[in-house]
This record gives C-alpha cells, sequence and structure tokens, in this order.
C-alpha cells in the first residue's frame, strides 16, 4: 500500500521504511524512539496486569522493535545495538507466534 512520500521521507510503504535503518534527527529519535514505545509499553503492562497475555506480549515486542529501530538506529556509533536488537525481537515474535499456533492446535 503506497503512503504519501512526506510521511516516510523516501520510504513508499512502510515496510520500506522499517526494513533499511531509519531516517530521522534527535527529535524522530526521541519521540520515535523512547516517547512512542513508553506510551504503548504502558498499554503492554496493563494488559498483561488484566492477564490479557497475547496482546500484551505482542505490544511489548512492538514496543521494543521500534525503540531498537528508531533509538539506536539513528545512533552512528551504536547502529549493531540496532541490528541486535531488531534481530533477538523478531526471533521473540517468531516464537511467540509459534506458542500462540501450539496452543491453538493442541490445547484448544
Amino acid at each position: 500500500m503506497p503512503l504519501p512520500h512526506n510521511w516516510l521521507g523516501r520510504a513508499s510503504s512502510i515496510s520500506d521504511c522499517l526494513d533499511g535503518p531509519p531516517q530521522g534527527d534527535r527529535l524522530t529519535q526521541w519521540i520515535g524512539g523512547v516517547v512512542f514505545p513508553a506510551v504503548i509499553g504502558v498499554f503492554s503492562v496493563d494488559s498483561l496486569a488484566r492477564q490479557s497475555y497475547g496482546f500484551g506480549v505482542s505490544v511489548c515486542l512492538l514496543a521494543a522493535f521500534l525503540h531498537f529501530h528508531f533509538f539506536w538506529g539513528l545512533t552512528e556509533k551504536h547502529v549493531f545495538v540496532s541490528v541486535l536488537g531488531k534481530n533477538i525481537v523478531a526471533l521473540g515474535m517468531i516464537l511467540w507466534v509459534a506458542y500462540g499456533i501450539y496452543v491453538f492446535i493442541f490445547r484448544m
């Protein structure tokens, strides 16, 4: 789905924006990498407290991905932290989906 170029910079879709290195300045780094993940992290903790584990863990993984992508990806010295963190979060997402499939097939 094509998106306006002014919202995502040079990327033509959300997947193009999240696939490569992030583009932005210090404001993007702090809003996209700290403030927004912290806000959705609060919803994650609230969901976990209400025992909605599927939604809570999924949102927590999304917040971690955004933090590693925008906060660490926009620093020139610590790009390896961004790549390593996004790979660990991606592994966590794969394991979480596999666990959901296991529960759906064998425990329902």
